[in-house]
């Protein structure tokens, strides 16, 4: 089922970037999907589940799945259509090494809020 919906969204992105380029677009960017089972929410709702704040490596490998795909069509258009420039925007690692390692992008504060 998720397969058939990340093709549903690479079909509806390749129909619009054959629109606009239709227009006369010429330079465009894709943006891939952060690494989703990192998001706040799932964080906390695997905390709450009793399975500590780890990511969802679940939900982690269906966008990094998507990402691919994304880039192959980036790929393909840029192969097929005469005089586009698109590019592929991959903020996954970016947002992996900030989970990863946030001392290593400046100082940050926790601040704890419990009732213990």
């Amino acid at each position: 089922m998720v397969d058939q919906f990340q093709e549903f969204l690479i079909g509806a992105a390749e129909t619009f970037v054959k629109e606009i380029y239709g227009l006369g677009a010429r330079k465009m960017s894709l943006t891939g999907l952060p690494p989703m089972g990192c998001l706040p929410l799932e964080r906390t709702t695997n905390y709450v589940n009793g399975n500590g704040d780890k990511c969802m490596d679940g939900y982690n490998d269906v966008a990094l799945h998507f990402n691919g795909k994304l880039s192959d069509l980036v790929t393909k258009m840029n192969e097929e259509m005469p005089g586009i420039r698109v590019v592929f925007s991959h903020p996954y690692d970016v947002f992996m090494q900030i989970i990863r390692e946030p001392s290593t992008f400046g100082k940050f504060l926790l601040l704890n809020f419990s009732s213990n």
